[in-house]
């Protein structure tokens, strides 16, 4: 009876850690395409300052300068 118990136990801690296990790797799949996103949208913003027509700053430095 105690063997079974403890097997029983030791089932449901392989169970927990495979739903563990799971949760993190949806996890890390979600970061990874909210860091390709973010990408993305980093990579678009880039391209608009590079076709906007520079803006003047005090002392004559365009903005694109100092990027």
């Amino acid at each position: 009876m105690i063997l079974l118990a403890m097997e029983n136990d030791e089932r449901r801690a392989r169970d927990e850690a495979k739903e563990a296990v799971q949760k993190i790797r949806l996890e890390a799949e979600l970061l990874r395409s909210a860091i390709a996103e973010t990408r993305e949208r980093i990579e678009e913003s880039r391209q608009l300052l590079v076709r906007a027509s520079p803006v003047k700053c005090p002392f004559g430095a365009s903005t694109l300068t100092k990027l």
